[in-house]
């Protein structure tokens, strides 16, 4: 009997630890599957192609904000979508009990153009009053994946909308809305992107800020084409070394401010911030003509850890060490029809240090006068390798002005440029780029400077001025603040 009882006692034990964990396993599925969905947050619906987010924490505050200024960003981020998210939001503000924070996100639709998706939280209640005051036949819809889509014709827009897990979804196009409604059930969104998530934590850390996010390499090559092409190989360089990037933002009537950080792969140039701060500024404003297409400029407190990180060969490695370098600056101009390039280097400019940097044989020929002024034959090849930005210039000849090197590819060009500058043409003259400098910081490792000057839309996207600043990296974090100054339409 005793033997009974304990086989007994044996087999209930057995059957009590495989229903336990039966139990257990349900329960953590049945969380995953439900709970878990039903708390989502709204990057958990923003597919992973997004080109741009705003993620909008304070949306009466963005909306007075954006106002002035919706004329030049319409275009350029697509948001003619964006009253029909405020009708939306505006019917169920007053049934709202979650937060009204919501994101908005650029994608590529079925045709091939970009569609804004919106995604907000929003409640049971508020959904019911929503379909309501918008008169949808609720027995008229199709499903994707268990969802219901709705169809509505707004006073703005023809827009698809659903209530998925606690989020209200809405988009012209169905195939992003349907690619939303995937992104909770396989994870396909930015926020599960391992390269969004170092972002993500900046974010979260400031909930009060409205925040651009853009997937820079997407994000540009969709705007490439507005681009004259002479703005189009600094801004792929740009584009090509962050992969995302997120900023605060600040809209005035005609400026917009971002400052945030951007995610970096291990490039040439993000090394060199890395290990170098920005320190006091070297700007020659003085000596660049105020009619330059764009300027990039580099501080750096070690020359030596700059040239170790570029890739230039050794031979012009060793001639570039020997200038002793503090900053480059490098910039395009048109004095005539045709773009040129030049190149600043803050160095020793004493006249024996420069016999450094003159061909091995020194002939008549190799200095030429020009109004007083010598300009030498430069025998350093290939020193556009040891530039910040890619540049298929020679820098062929060169002449020294108190303490800076200005290196060009030819002597007409430099002939042009010293006329200019004793006509007092300079950057330190010009309003725009004053303005560029009020709101970016006075001491950085890296800037950039763009100005569109024809004033049209056509060749520099709806902007007059763009300007970014880098600073010293944090880890893979790359600090930066853009300026943009519109074009007035």
């Amino acid at each position: 009997m005793k033997e009974k009882s304990s086989k007994k006692k044996t087999i209930w034990l057995v059957v009590s630890v495989v229903v336990l964990c039966i139990l257990v396993t349900s329960g953590i599925y049945s969380y995953t599957k439900f709970l878990k969905k039903s708390t989502a947050e709204l990057l958990d619906a923003v597919p992973a192609d997004a080109t741009f987010v705003l993620q909008i924490n304070d949306n009466e505050g963005f909306v007075k904000s954006i106002a002035p200024c919706m004329a030049y960003l319409e275009d350029f981020f697509s948001l003619d979508a964006l009253p029909g998210f405020e009708y939306f939001i505006d019917i169920t503000r007053r049934n709202m009990q979650n937060d009204e924070s919501l994101v908005i996100s650029g994608h590529t639709d079925e045709n091939g153009k970009q569609a804004v998706l919106l995604s907000m939280k929003m409640d049971e209640l508020a959904y019911k009053h929503l379909i309501k005051e918008l008169s949808v036949n609720m027995k008229d819809y199709s499903t994707f994946a268990g969802q219901k889509i709705y169809n509505v014709d707004t006073h703005y827009k023809n827009f698809k909308f659903t209530y998925h897990n606690g989020l209200f979804s809405a988009c012209s196009s169905q195939q992003v809305l349907e690619a939303a409604i995937k992104c909770l059930a396989n994870e396909k969104c930015i926020a599960a992107q391992p390269d969004f998530k170092r972002l993500q934590e900046v974010i979260y850390k400031n909930t009060k800020q409205n925040w651009l996010i853009l997937q820079q390499q997407p994000f540009m090559e969709s705007h490439l084409a507005m681009m004259a092409e002479y703005y189009q190989l600094p801004f792929q360089s740009w584009m090509n070394r962050s992969k995302w990037s997120a900023y605060q933002i600040q809209l005035t009537e005609s400026e917009m401010i971002l400052s945030g950080y951007s995610f970096t792969d291990a490039d040439e140039l993000s090394q060199s911030m890395e290990t170098q701060g920005g320190g006091e500024t070297h700007f020659p404003a003085q000596y660049i003509p105020a009619n330059i297409t764009n300027y990039c400029s580099i501080n750096f407190t070690d020359d030596h850890v700059y040239a170790s990180q570029r890739q230039m060969a050794d031979s012009v490695r060793l001639q570039f060490l020997k200038l002793h370098a503090q900053s480059i600056q490098l910039f395009s101009w048109k004095p005539d029809s045709c773009n040129v390039e030049f190149a600043i280097v803050q160095c020793n400019d004493t006249l024996e240090h420069a016999l450094d940097f003159l061909p091995d044989s020194l002939y008549a020929d190799s200095i030429t006068y020009y109004k007083r002024l010598p300009i030498y034959r430069s025998g350093i090849p290939r020193f556009a390798e040891a530039l910040p930005m890619p540049t298929a210039a020679e820098m062929n000849y060169f002449m020294i002005n108190q303490g800076y090197y200005i290196f060009s590819e030819s002597l007409g060009a430099l002939k042009k440029y010293i006329d200019n500058c004793k006509d007092g043409k300079t950057l330190e003259k010009n309003q725009y780029y004053l303005f560029s400098k009020e709101n970016l910081p006075t001491e950085y490792s890296y800037e950039v400077f763009y100005q569109n000057l024809d004033h049209t839309n056509s060749s520099f996207f709806p902007f007059r001025i763009f300007a970014y600043s880098f600073d010293e990296k944090m880890g893979d974090l790359l600090p930066n603040k853009i300026y943009i100054k519109f074009a007035v339409k």
